[in-house]
């Protein structure tokens, strides 16, 4: 995750805020949103619905296109 949220941030060196929330009690749960205005999400990726880790250039790169697409 550590590698994903550097490249995140270098593609995004300003407007993208990145933000990590503990989950108490589960382990591995790992998720990847957009906060539109007015509060509005879109998912990009989740390991808890079965897209597993962010270990491969391309789910890297859906979720680059995702936040490019967003802003």
């Amino acid at each position: 995750m550590i590698v994903a949220v550097t490249e995140i941030l270098k593609v995004f060196p300003s407007g993208v805020e990145v933000d990590g929330e503990a989950t108490p009690h589960v382990s591995g749960w790992l998720e990847v949103e957009i906060v539109y205005p007015k509060e509005k999400t879109k998912l990009l990726h989740s390991k808890k619905n079965g897209q597993g880790y962010i270990d491969t250039h391309e789910k890297l790169q859906r979720i680059l296109k995702g936040i490019q697409d967003a802003v």
